[in-house]
């Protein structure tokens, strides 16, 4: 995210390219949390791994929250839209 921060600096074409290979990359990697989470959900005892298994859904909702970011700019939406409860 750092590395989008530079953005403006970019022609548009390139940074609409890179903008939406972050959120390709970030869909990937949704799709692999998403898969453990299938996985683990079979676990005997799950209960017992209680923090372990919120790290796991914190990051799940902190990459779906990403993509969202991503298409949100991506489509030069209002910025401000995005605290908007």
């Amino acid at each position: 995210m750092a590395k989008v921060y530079f953005f403006d600096r970019l022609p548009a074409e390139i940074r609409d390219t890179q903008l939406l290979l972050y959120e390709n990359n970030n869909i990937s990697y949704l799709r692999e949390l998403e898969a453990l989470e299938k996985s683990l959900s079979h676990m005997d005892h799950l209960d017992s791994c209680y923090y372990k298994m919120s790290t796991l859904y914190y990051g799940i909702s902190v990459t779906e929250k990403t993509i969202e970011w991503c298409r949100h700019i991506r489509e030069g939406k209002v910025l401000k839209e995005l605290t908007a409860k």
